[in-house]
């Protein structure tokens, strides 16, 4: 064994398997391990280390807290000028949450059943300033099946000034409902109804000569 003190104080301690443990703080420029010289990302940027392994399978960089406590949590912290933004996992205790947050309040929480957002929802560049979540881009915007084999699955979709309600795909054939602009709407089929008030009278059908029935 190798020791290096400083002050009458370990400072660097090298074993016969070759491993060092260092006492205090390392510093440097850069960390390489695995490789001679840093990775360069896409976009470029200075980095800072490089942990670099091969073969086939799973090279992992760990950060551990094995305390079961609903405070315990192992995270990594992106540190910019004025705020931080953390990538954190919580234990057990504190419901296994996978969260990314901006400075101590998560903007996504993510467990194995639910993901939550703590605010707005743009896709596409839709504008939030009225909506808590906005669509944009595409003319099929959601699509609904329940997801059992053989369910039907169904469409809203919209352009310039309709809004579309279909089955199937977003083709004419397949319309179910259409509004339009203009506050007006189109069933594409038949529309049953247990009853309707019309300036306070009920109108429960209309017989085979087209006049009311009941309380018409």
């Amino acid at each position: 064994t190798y020791v290096l003190a400083t002050a009458g104080t370990t400072a660097l301690t090298v074993n016969s398997s070759q491993n060092a443990t260092f006492a205090g703080i390392v510093k440097g420029a850069s960390i390489l391990v695995g490789q001679a010289s840093q990775y360069s990302p896409t976009g470029g940027g200075d980095t800072l280390a490089t942990f670099t392994g091969g073969g086939n399978d799973r090279q992992d960089i760990v950060v551990s807290n094995q305390t079961n406590h609903a405070s315990a949590a192992a995270s990594l912290v992106l540190a910019t000028h004025g705020h931080d933004f953390i990538i954190k996992g919580t234990s057990s205790a504190g419901g296994s949450i996978l969260s990314l947050g901006y400075n101590t309040t998560p903007f996504l929480s993510l467990t194995n059943t639910t993901a939550t957002f703590a605010g707005k929802i743009s896709v596409g560049g839709g504008d939030t300033s009225t909506a808590q979540v906005a669509l944009k881009g595409q003319q099929s915007l959601l699509s609904f099946v329940r997801g059992t084999s053989g369910d039907a699955q169904f469409f809203m979709s919209s352009d310039s000034a309709r809004l579309y309600f279909s089955h199937t795909d977003i083709q004419s054939t397949n319309l179910i409902l259409t509004l339009n602009q203009d506050e007006s709407a189109t069933f594409a089929g038949n529309v049953t109804l247990t009853g309707i008030v019309l300036d306070g009278n009920t109108i429960t059908g209309i017989d085979d000569s087209d006049e009311f029935t009941d309380d018409d």
